[in-house]
């Protein structure tokens, strides 16, 4: 199994498994607004909650 390792005295050493990174690249402008506009609705979406839970305290 991988995750783990048993030595000679069978105590078991637990590590995490690291993933593989890599870095994205933005090919399409296209893709670049797209992100933008899923963040601008984010914090939005974050700011107008935290309004209605500060006027409802």
């Amino acid at each position: 199994m991988v995750g783990y390792i048993s030595d000679d005295e069978g105590l078991i050493n637990n590590y995490a498994i690291e993933p593989i990174i890599s870095v994205s690249a933005y090919s399409l402008r296209q893709q670049q607004r797209h992100y933008a506009s899923l963040r601008t609705g984010t914090v939005l979406s974050v700011a107008s909650k935290r309004f209605v839970a500060l006027a409802a305290s």
